[in-house]
């Protein structure tokens, strides 16, 4: 009896470790990713950043980000971050644009945050904060 419950639960864990792989496989089945860095004498920089996959079902999706970092002499700063990602199914005319761009700025010791959030050129995020 003990055999045949050991040989059963020997089965049940190669099950569940053969599902639980394959859940947690990647589905990209090809992609790259680009990383430019400039930075200039003033110390200010920018950061582009490109990836692009395709998956399994040949879903294209690229992403494309760029950081930007202003410095003055007295220490305040503007970053801005700005963020593209397409996903484009196979053949199914849906493809999706999601825009974001992120701005935070200290500027004589007051620091500001802005959000923009877009989808298919709708805005559904739209934030400042400003704090003391």
């Amino acid at each position: 009896m003990t055999t045949i419950k050991n040989k059963l639960l020997l089965i049940t864990t190669v099950a569940c470790v053969s599902l639980a792989s394959a859940a947690y496989a990647t589905d990209y089945v090809s992609g790259n990713t680009k990383t430019e860095v400039k930075q200039d004498k003033d110390g200010d920089y920018v950061k582009k950043t490109t990836t692009k996959g395709t998956d399994a079902s040949g879903a294209d999706t690229s992403v494309e980000s760029e950081v930007k970092i202003d410095v003055d002499a007295d220490g305040d700063y503007k970053k801005t971050i700005e963020s593209k990602s397409v996903t484009d199914p196979k053949g199914l005319m849906n493809k999706t644009v999601v825009k974001t761009k992120e701005e935070i700025e200290r500027d004589s010791g007051e620091d500001s945050y802005k959000y923009i959030k877009k989808v298919n050129g709708d805005t559904v995020i739209d934030s400042k904060v400003k704090a003391d």
